[in-house]
């Protein structure tokens, strides 16, 4: 035991102040020892609020005479400053000399795995088996990471049983059994036995149903699973608990294995589940319902019905136009309003006569709560532009299930105020939904479709999920999208790279225009700061480095807050600015506590619209860290153009989407997806250079006045409509 644990609470407590600050040059022995104890003894008290600052004094006590304890208080920093390759090298070290215990393999796997470093990763589960756990949390833990053995270990898994059992009979081994099931199935699968065989073998047992069950479950097999319930009987589905019923039925449709969910719920239902509880009741029946209905949608395909009669000229408005929209101002005001209302005004200053129109049930189906008692207005104007709601007087729900009874309503609705306004095109904007409701009713109305892609529910879903795309609901959506845009008469999308993806989903190339995103240069315009809203922050007299939008995964706000981890190190003559919310706002203040940088981050939560460009004005630069992923890659935010209409210096990863549109060191700068290190750097540069942020920033405002305003935007729009129209220049 260390000198200073050695010694009684309140003496040690009086020693550390002093003993801590002795010098790490002090020669080998007693006094050193108990100088670095102090330090060590401080240092852990740090890391639940600042790991960062606990790892690097750890650090400088790491060394040859450093006991095991030292070793694992640093890789327990590590892992909370989310430093994966530092706990890789740290327990590595523990493995091979043996000290190592579960907690620590674990934590080195959970590391390799993030690092993407297999190897270590198989060395921590070969270490896991040689080691014997004495407690149940301990085997629980252990056998789920043993989960990932390959089917060569599987008698090493076994033989490990065997121990346990032998050393402490009195421990739960049923999450190993599991773990023993699941490697066993993994591979025979993967040596091609039929799932007959696989199921013969494992249901001998009325205990063996349950357990397949959770196997598969764990091993994400849900192909299999969904096989396996369509073969069980009624007598072994009721051996199966009602709640692995219910979790079965959340994660698959968390993951896109609708039909399977829905399977799932019906087994749940029988069992009783949820009879006391009319909400859990509710979920579990809609499960049934979307998953019979996506189900009866891929047999059955959708197709539009073929183009009517075309309406004559004399019947419709030469200039009208009706937008079809999922959501618009003023009840919503993200970057899909935004987007929105901005091409439809500059195209109402060109002369078209527009009418937008949301969804069937907006806002009442989705964004309003059971018991919201607002009444919202038949139609809402917003700097001229009308926007019409599809709502029935005194009805607050809209069910979305089955989808076809859905979207034909809604294209009713539609039909009829184009023929209302004598619209002669219907212009559909995302999702496939509001896609096939525009389509409908423009086949009804004889007029010109256009559909406008700004993004692919399937990217999304991919982004929370990374297996989704080999879900069903996946090749549901393909089927449901990739329909509505073959069917359109053009095509409009979001980035180059999104008309690529729509080309291989059978799109005419010739058929397809880029409409990317934009801004109002005349609104977010330079301004100075406000002195009055940065006091009431308490962020006056630093460098703000300023994020403004949702608070989603994919954005990477926990990259950027590992990178201001980093940069602490060195320097506290910053702060970060959260202005939003979103999904991932919850998960995100965790991760600011973790790595102990919440002294250096306000989040203000979602501010009013009008109230964005005071919030930007504070702001000297704003970064953008979107995650390497499909969704990123494919789809453009609409924030980064506001904040370079405003001349703020943008920082951005380098996916494909932000690359086409930050060039690096003249309207703002790159760094490396993914890579918070080099995030760091670049902000870092940036604090540093208030000349280098005023110059990006009025590089990036001059080529998004010249390339990005909704004025020149809608060049594109403007030609395709007069094309499709065969309406001239001149009316």
């Amino acid at each position: 035991m260390s000198l200073v644990r050695s010694v009684p609470r309140r003496v040690r407590a009086a020693l550390l102040p002093a003993v801590r600050h002795l010098p790490r040059g002090v020669r080998p022995g007693p006094l050193a020892r108990l100088g670095r104890d102090a330090r060590v003894e401080v240092a852990r008290r740090r890391i639940d609020t600042d790991p960062v600052g606990a790892l690097a004094d750890l650090e400088g006590e790491l060394g040859p005479e450093a006991p095991p304890r030292v070793w694992r208080l640093a890789a327990q920093a590590a892992a909370r400053a989310k430093r994966h390759d530092k706990v890789v090298e740290l327990d590595v070290r523990g493995l091979e000399r043996r000290y190592a215990g579960p907690g620590d393999a674990l934590r080195l796997r959970r590391a390799a795995v993030a690092t993407g470093d297999t190897e270590r990763a198989q060395l921590a589960l070969d270490y896991l088996l040689g080691l014997t756990p004495a407690k149940n949390g301990a085997v629980r833990k252990s056998a789920e990471a043993l989960r990932h053995v390959d089917g060569s270990r599987l008698p090493r898994l076994v033989e490990w049983r065997e121990r346990i059992a032998r050393t402490h009979p009195a421990l739960d081994l049923e999450p190993v059994d599991e773990a023993i099931l699941q490697v066993r199935l993994r591979d025979q699968v993967e040596r091609g036995a039929d799932l007959a065989e696989i199921l013969s073998e494992a249901l001998v047992r009325p205990a063996d149903t349950p357990r397949l069950v959770r196997a598969l479950m764990g091993a994400r097999r849900y192909d299999d699973l969904e096989e396996l319930l369509r073969r069980l009987t009624p007598e072994q589905a009721l051996t199966v608990p009602a709640e692995t019923w219910r979790t079965l039925a959340q994660k698959a449709t968390s993951t896109g294995w609708s039909e399977l969910a829905g399977l799932a719920a019906q087994l749940a239902l029988r069992a009783g589940t949820g009879t006391e509880d009319p909400a859990t009741t509710a979920r579990l029946e809609a499960m049934v319902a979307v998953g019979q209905d996506e189900a009866r949608t891929m047999v059955e395909g959708w197709t539009p019905p073929v183009r009517g009669s075309v309406a004559r000229p004399t019947d419709v408005d030469p200039l009208g136009v009706v937008s079809v929209l999922g959501q618009s101002l003023p009840l919503r005001s993200g970057g899909y309003a935004t987007r929105s209302h901005g091409i439809l005004t500059s195209l109402v200053d060109r002369g078209w006569h527009m009418n937008a129109v949301t969804r069937l049930g907006f806002p009442y189906d989705l964004w309003w709560k059971a018991d919201d008692e607002r009444v919202v207005a038949p139609v809402d104007v917003v700097d001229g532009v009308p926007y019409h709601r599809l709502l029935t007087e005194g009805v607050r729900s809209y069910p979305r299930t089955p989808l076809v009874p859905y979207v034909e309503e809604g294209a009713r609705g539609i039909a009829k105020l184009a023929r209302e306004k004598r619209a002669g095109l219907i212009h559909a904007s995302s999702l496939y939904d509001v896609g096939m409701a525009g389509l409908l009713a423009a086949r009804e109305v004889g007029v010109p479709f256009v559909y406008e892609m700004r993004g692919l529910k399937q990217l999304l879903e991919s982004a929370r999920q990374p297996r989704f795309a080999e879900s069903p609901r996946s090749r549901y959506l393909d089927l449901l999208e990739g329909t509505v845009a073959r069917e359109a008469d053009a095509l409009f999308v979001i980035t180059e790279a999104l008309g690529r993806q729509m080309v291989e989903m059978g799109v005419d190339p010739e058929r397809i225009t880029v409409v990317p995103n934009g801004v109002n240069a005349a609104r977010f315009e330079p301004r100075e700061r406000d002195e009055e809203l940065a006091a009431s922050l308490g962020l006056a007299g630093r460098t703000i480095i300023g994020y403004v939008g949702g608070l989603v995964h994919y954005e990477g706000l926990d990259l950027l807050f590992e990178a201001v981890a980093r940069l602490r190190r060195e320097r506290d003559d910053f702060h970060v600015l959260v202005v939003g919310d979103g999904a991932h706002q919850r998960a995100l203040h965790r991760t600011v506590e973790q790595l102990g940088v919440g002294d250096l981050v306000t989040f203000t939560g979602r501010v009013p619209h009008e109230e964005v460009e005071a919030y930007l004005s504070l702001v000297d630069i704003t970064p953008f860290p979107r995650k390497p992923l499909p969704v990123c890659e494919l789809i453009s935010p609409i924030k980064p153009f506001e904040s370079m209409a405003m001349e703020k210096a943008v920082v951005a990863s380098d996916v494909a989407a932000l690359a086409e549109i930050v060039q690096d060191g003249v309207t703002g700068r790159l760094f490396a997806k993914g890579d918070a290190d080099d995030l760091a750097r670049v902000l870092g540069e940036l604090v540093d250079d208030p000349e280098q942020r005023v110059r990006l920033g009025r590089s990036a405002r001059e080529w998004v006045v010249a390339e990005r305003d909704w004025s020149r935007i809608t060049d594109a729009v403007d030609g395709v409509y007069r094309q499709l129209l065969g309406v001239s220049t001149e009316e």
